[in-house]
């Protein structure tokens, strides 16, 4: 596996370092994309992934991963050939993990701590990640295909919306929960709406 740790700038430094020790004490690969909007970053991400082969780690500057969610992710490591990912709560307290109300039907998830394995990758068109606008139904039970987004954002959606229709579709596992934490710079909720922020997506 391959760890990419994405990097506007605008986090805090103490992510990167953790996921570095984490990398080196399991034998994983360890990559820093800096400097890149985050959809080219996620994508390099993606390229690197593929072409060593390995399963990706995808984690953003901006979060801290306790303990217990590492431990929760390492075992399931093990014995699963899942998406995992780690619900991570936004700077307003939701959840980024979002599901069907009615049928619990899992639709996406941030990605602010992903992985995906390496078979996912290579199954999905080129590239995986790209700015998009989506609706939800009017059921909230799937997504609806909306075009390209103006301001960078949604790329994720746009990874989660492709990956659920491949088949056989692959499995997706909540392997413990983040912190998202507030920007140095920052003291309150980014918004896309900064022209910084913006150029950062």
């Amino acid at each position: 596996m391959v760890l990419c740790m994405l990097s506007r700038g605008i986090g805090p430094l103490a992510p990167t370092i953790e996921a570095m020790q984490q990398a080196f004490r399991h034998g994983w690969g360890f990559e820093a994309i800096l400097g890149k909007k985050l959809v080219d970053a996620k994508n390099h991400a993606v390229h690197i992934a593929i072409d060593r082969n390995q399963d990706l780690l995808l984690m953003e500057d901006d979060i801290h991963v306790p303990g217990r969610t590492w431990v929760s992710f390492r075992a399931t490591l093990g014995v699963s050939d899942a998406i995992l990912v780690a619900e991570t709560k936004t700077r307003t307290g939701r959840s980024n993990i979002w599901t069907g109300p009615e049928s619990g039907r899992f639709l996406f998830s941030g990605s602010h701590f992903v992985r995906i394995p390496v078979d996912v990758l290579k199954r999905l068109k080129q590239p995986i990640f790209r700015s998009w606008n989506f609706a939800r139904t009017i059921d909230g039970e799937d997504m609806i295909d909306r075009g390209p987004a103006k301001h960078g954002n949604h790329s994720d959606v746009f990874f989660w919306f492709h990956a659920m229709k491949l088949e056989p579709k692959p499995q997706v596992a909540i392997v413990g929960e983040c912190d998202h934490l507030k920007h140095p710079w920052n003291t309150g909720e980014t918004s896309h709406a900064d022209p910084y922020v913006a150029e950062c997506y």
